[in-house]
């Protein structure tokens, strides 16, 4: 009986064993694709993980680069406007002097050729002067002004240094004369000159202020150049020996005009070798002062 029913047992204990045995079988053909699946997806996960990490990373690098690029370019702008608002400042309060000899003056204007070879105006309203005699010129002459210069600036004063004392009577009093006329030019519609000369009365020597404007020759636009220097008389040429010329040497010492005096109203510009110019053109000044 034992026997029959420790048989009956296995038998039975064999066949839930190997019924266990299919079952976890059957679910291992199940779950180890899964678990597969799963370790696969675990790794990408863990590689998606890393590399969004790297993304924002980079992400937040190259905005801090642009932040950085940014208050760079905003401090650059910054220095720039301030070191402008300096200048400005400076120039602003500085005393500046303009050296050089008068070319023209008016009752409220003078216009000066400077030591440079540039051609400025200033202002005379309410410029304080260093001598009693008006603005002469070929004077040599000091304009100081505040800021940085353009046409017309106000002047604060004015030195003035006369070519010719008041003195030496013997030669007479001091003259000025003043020529204008519009010669022919090659490369503009005309030269506009403007010659005025100081001289004793009875002087062969003297000064001289020159302005030539070359009408429309730049793009449509006048230019103005500006000369003063000494005045020497001289003798003769090759067509009349007893000719009078009028040798005009600029301060630079470069440029030199010469005028044939062919009457005491008339100047005809002549080469450097002192002769007219054999077209049939205009080369004359006349006097209106």
């Amino acid at each position: 009986m034992y026997i029959k029913a420790c048989f009956s047992w296995n038998n039975t204990g064999e066949q839930a064993f190997s019924f266990l045995l299919s079952a976890i079988a059957s679910v291992y053909d199940v779950v180890a694709p899964v678990m597969k699946v799963y370790e696969k997806a675990r790794i990408l996960l863990k590689y998606i993980a890393r590399d969004v990490i790297f993304l924002q990373s980079s992400v937040i690098f190259e905005s801090c680069n642009n932040i950085t690029r940014l208050l760079m370019k905003s401090s650059i702008a910054c220095y720039t406007l301030l070191c402008a608002c300096l200048t400005a400042c400076s120039q602003t309060g500085k005393n500046n002097v303009s050296e050089g000899h008068i070319a023209d003056a008016t009752m409220n204007t003078v216009t000066i050729c400077s030591s440079e070879g540039d051609t400025l105006s200033f202002s005379t309203m309410n410029a304080g002067r260093s001598q009693a005699h008006g603005l002469l010129i070929g004077d040599s002459i000091n304009v100081f002004y505040h800021g940085k210069y353009q046409e017309g600036i106000p002047a604060d004063s004015l030195v003035v240094y006369p070519q010719h004392s008041a003195g030496n009577d013997a030669l007479g009093t001091l003259q000025e004369h003043t020529y204008e006329g519009t010669l022919p030019a090659a490369s503009c519609p005309g030269i506009r000159y403007h010659l005025t000369i100081r001289n004793k009365e009875h002087s062969g020597d003297g000064t001289f202020a020159l302005t030539l404007t070359y009408l429309e020759a730049e793009n449509g636009e006048d230019r103005t150049f500006s000369y003063t220097g000494k005045r020497y008389t001289q003798r003769g040429t090759p067509d009349d020996n007893d000719a009078t010329v009028w040798q005009m040497i600029a301060d630079n010492e470069q440029d030199i005009f010469n005028f044939l005096v062919e009457s005491d109203s008339t100047l005809v510009l002549l080469n450097d070798r002192f002769e007219r110019n054999k077209s049939d053109l205009n080369y004359s000044l006349v006097r209106v002062k």
